[in-house]
């Protein structure tokens, strides 16, 4: 799979603000996922941390290791979902984000 995400599978600001606003919910341990069924032929993705969270540093590289997670996973995601990931806790490392991100997607049901 690619590495980085294309134009087409990335949520504008609109978009996220959409699935935000309507979205339903799930959390799991430190990490929540924001997500709204649509009609197209591909998953879009958006990753968040708050700023809450620490230095601008810490939080890019949290966003750096959950879309890596993501894309270890994405493979198991049907077409068709608008993703919000939000993170909350420091230091996780990369296999536990990935046990979580799959946790967190069967709970809902998706993957």
């Amino acid at each position: 799979m690619r590495k980085s995400p294309t134009k087409r599978d990335r949520l504008t600001k609109s978009e996220f603000r959409e699935v935000l606003r309507t979205g339903a919910r799930s959390r799991i341990a430190d990490m929540k996922i924001i997500y709204s069924k649509q009609h197209l032929e591909q998953v879009r993705f958006a990753v968040s941390v708050g700023k809450k969270y620490g230095n601008a540093v810490e939080r890019n590289r949290a966003k750096r290791v959950l879309r890596e997670a993501y894309y270890t996973v994405c493979e198991s995601i049907p077409n068709g979902y608008d993703l919000v990931m939000i993170v909350y806790e420091k230091d996780v490392s990369f296999l536990t984000r990935c046990i979580q991100l799959t946790a967190l997607l069967k709970k809902i049901k998706i993957a």
